[in-house]
This record gives structure tokens, C-alpha cells and sequence, in this order.
């Protein structure tokens, strides 16, 4: 029986069921099982195989260094997930690709450097792209209001750096180079012209 602090004791019993039906649609159980799901899936059809997993609820990315040992941990979990007792789970998705960049997720993940054991992370195109139109309504916002466009136009590019959890960011010189994009932004705009060209 677990010590409780307040001097009390408490007593807990657990009995499990095995259920074979899903969640209730929206559950916000649904995305911790995914990621547990995923991670046992992965831990017990390749092991520690010296390959790179990387997973977000029920998205996953395999790196590797060689294409070949990608295609073999991903035939060991198709199989893996072929076979569970509760019925079959199907993956699909981009296969094996051989390349230098991968999207995933909206980010773009480079392999590590060399002396490096991590992967580069920095935001795809799309979510540029969206950054994008979202900076512009607000610097058109921050005109309208007679706002001083060049302050507000940092304070937001800066919130919005801070926001990407998944980038790499190199201190002192992402969050500059950060600055100095969205100072081009405002330019752009103030210009009337397309931001980034």
C-alpha cells in the first residue's frame, strides 16, 4: 500500500480489459496511444539498429545512412504491424526515399552534419508560405491602426521564431538571420511588392 504524505493511506486497485474497439472519435486519449503505439511498434520490430526515428502522433520518419537498411526496418514494421493480436495496422506514405531533404510534418529535416548526431530541422515551405500571409494581414492590421510597422513587423517575426519548437536554431545567429528576413518582409510590403522576391 503507498505512503501518502498527508498521513493517510491509500489503496488502489487495477484491472484491465482487453477491448477490441477504438476510441471515441476526438478523444484526447487518441493521440498519446498513437505515439505509444507508434514508439513500441518501432522499438519491437527493428530494435536499436543505429537508424534515425523520428515520430509525431501517428506520423514517422526512418533515416538512415544507407537506403537499404531504411527498406529493412520498414518491411520488419509493415510485418510487424501485419500480425498484432487486436487485428492489422497499414502504414502508408512516401516509401523509402533516397534524398538529402524530407518534409515532414511541415518542417524540413536534413540529415546530421558530419560530427553531428542530430538532424538540421527548419520550417518547410508551406509553413513559410503561410507565415507569409499571416505577416502581411497583420502589417496591413498594423497600418490601419497607425501602428509603427517596422517594430510591430519584429515583435511578430520574433513570437513566430520562438513558436517553432521543432527548428534547429543556432543561438544568436537564427534568431538574427530571423530579424533581418522579416525586415526584408516589411520592406517588401511597404513596397507593395511580394515578400521574398
Amino acid at each position: 500500500v503507498p505512503y501518502s504524505p498527508m498521513g493517510t493511506l491509500t489503496a488502489i486497485s487495477i484491472t484491465s480489459k482487453v477491448v477490441r474497439r477504438g476510441l471515441i472519435p476526438g478523444s484526447v486519449l487518441s493521440p498519446l496511444l498513437a505515439s505509444w503505439f507508434i514508439a513500441k511498434a518501432v522499438r519491437d520490430s527493428m530494435g536499436d539498429k543505429g537508424l534515425s526515428r523520428q515520430s509525431w502522433v501517428d506520423d514517422l520518419a526512418i533515416g538512415g545512412k544507407h537506403k537499404s537498411d531504411v527498406e529493412e526496418a520498414e518491411n520488419k514494421l509493415f510485418d510487424h504491424l501485419a500480425t498484432l493480436p487486436a487485428g492489422p495496422v497499414g502504414l502508408h506514405g512516401l516509401g523509402v526515399v533516397d534524398k538529402y531533404r524530407l518534409g515532414f510534418l511541415g518542417y524540413d529535416v536534413f540529415p546530421p552534419r558530419p560530427g553531428q548526431s542530430e538532424p538540421h530541422i527548419k520550417p518547410g515551405e508551406k509553413r513559410i508560405a503561410r507565415f507569409k500571409t499571416r505577416y502581411h494581414a497583420y502589417l496591413s492590421a498594423t497600418v490601419a491602426a497607425g501602428g509603427d510597422v517596422w517594430s510591430a513587423g519584429e515583435t511578430r517575426a520574433l513570437a513566430w521564431f520562438n513558436s517553432q519548437a521543432a527548428w534547429t536554431k543556432i543561438p544568436l545567429f537564427s534568431e538574427n538571420a530571423c530579424t533581418s528576413i522579416s525586415c526584408s518582409y516589411v520592406s517588401d510590403f511597404l513596397n507593395g511588392i511580394t515578400m521574398g522576391t
